[in-house]
């Protein structure tokens, strides 16, 4: 779970301390995010009663933290998305500023599937798609869920376990 600070900075609340930055100029200003005139319309609420409303040139930045997020070897990633595609859509991205192609994304994908990548000077670390049985641009809240583990990577989309694809 996430709360903006101020301007550009949104909190991790989860104790880690993995802050991100905003890209883009995302907005939680709206004091009503899931209001029927509104994008968010519809969006299950959160304790902190907020949303980001990602267009596809937005989203969130773990550039500051990445040398502590990419010692980890296990973890999960969860949030509500709602989108109707078009075009590829990042919600997380972080990247080593010192050290060529080397990043982390998680973006959904134009065709509606999600996709996890991470490359280490331009090797290809991780690069994991849902299996593409829900169409995650149709328009629809769907509750997301991306555990890193032991095993690899695992997708869980609205409660369900869904396949994780290697391309």
């Amino acid at each position: 779970e996430i709360m903006q600070l101020s301007g550009r900075l949104f909190l991790d609340l989860s104790g880690n301390q993995y802050h991100a930055a905003a890209m883009g100029g995302i907005d939680m200003t709206d004091s009503n995010p899931a209001g029927t005139d509104d994008g968010l319309g519809g969006a299950p609420s959160s304790d902190l009663d907020q949303g980001i409303d990602l267009n596809g040139s937005q989203y969130l930045d773990l550039s500051a933290n990445i040398k502590s997020l990419s010692s980890l070897d296990s973890g999960s990633i969860s949030f509500w998305l709602k989108s109707s595609g078009g075009s590829d859509m990042t919600i997380l991205s972080g990247s080593f500023a010192d050290i060529n192609n080397s990043f982390y994304r998680l973006y959904v994908r134009d065709n509606g599937t999600l996709r996890q990548e991470a490359m280490s000077e331009g090797q290809e670390l991780c690069k994991v798609t849902s299996d593409g049985s829900v169409d995650l641009t149709d328009g629809k809240w769907h509750h997301v869920v991306v555990v890193i583990g032991a095993n690899g990577v695992s997708f869980s989309i609205d409660g369900k376990s869904v396949a994780a694809v290697v391309p």
